[in-house]
């Protein structure tokens, strides 16, 4: 049996919708670099793929003074697009949601002017494959910016409980070439990834980002229930073995004490690709 996305996607979407406007402000600065970067005329038709409970890049389109384009948002979880529609629903704001596979648009050939996509493609099994559609769908002239995370060690947010877990043996790196969060860290192999899929020519922008957590619960919260596989590996482990790791995160989380909380850095990477 082949794994099941939509299923994984989901189990954590009431996780994620929990922790929607916190992870919104957290990646503000993402959002407004991809949205800089597609740079969407007033009669644009853009799409925002796996966007989540919170369609952030559709929804700051969608908010634009004199946008008057159309605006299409969709996640391969029903769940997901269920809480981006509710959201949308209460700023009254004109997105229109569906379910949609990056590896397999429901879009016709050449019928959009820009596509978004935040940290989906290294998380495919054939990025390849999800880039093309995207250039598929896009009009000659068109756009897609998508966003990946720079290295491992450019992201402590992750890699600080990840390595406690490591240690432990119960947190296992993915081989090269599997997806993971940074299956696309390099800069040249993801440039010639985007040529490979079609794409005339692509830039490419760092963004920093900084996880803020108002005290050891709430890191503790978002390690538990939001860290992706971290927290599927701490799901598994008896009540004992959780309070060792959570101390262990801790003392570790310490040199990047905020105050009564912590401000944990990370990287994102902005890349921008030409139809």
């Amino acid at each position: 049996m082949g794994f099941d996305a939509e299923g994984m996607w989901d189990s954590v979407a009431a996780e994620w919708d929990a922790r929607g406007e916190w992870h919104a402000g957290v990646t503000r600065p993402l959002t407004d670099a991809m949205v800089e970067a597609l740079a969407p005329r007033d009669t644009d038709t853009v799409v925002e793929l796996a966007c989540g409970p919170t369609a952030d890049i559709a929804t700051a389109v969608a908010e634009r003074p004199g946008f008057a384009g159309t605006v299409r948002a969709g996640d391969l979880s029903l769940q997901m697009v269920a809480a981006a529609e509710r959201r949308s629903y209460g700023k009254r704001l004109d997105i229109s949601f569906e379910q949609l596979d990056v590896t397999a648009l429901t879009l016709a050939d050449d019928s959009v002017d820009r596509v978004a996509a935040r940290w989906i493609y290294m998380l495919l099994p054939d990025p390849l494959q999800g880039l093309r559609e995207a250039d598929r769908v896009l009009r000659p002239g068109g756009r897609l910016v998508f966003a990946v995370f720079a290295a491992a060690a450019a992201n402590p947010f992750f890699m600080l409980p990840g390595s406690v877990l490591a240690e432990h043996g119960l947190f296992q790196p993915p081989a090269p070439g599997q997806p993971n969060m940074f299956a696309l860290a390099d800069e040249d192999g993801t440039h010639q990834l985007a040529r490979d899929a079609g794409f005339t020519a692509t830039s490419v922008q760092d963004v920093p980002l900084t996880y803020r957590f108002t005290d050891p619960d709430d890191l503790w919260s978002w390690v538990s229930d939001f860290a992706g596989p971290i927290s599927m590996a701490l799901r598994a482990q008896s009540q004992g073995t959780r309070a060792q790791l959570r101390g262990e995160i801790e003392k570790r989380a310490e040199r990047f004490r905020d105050g009564a909380g912590y401000a944990l850095p990370g990287l994102a990477r902005v890349f921008t690709a030409a139809r």
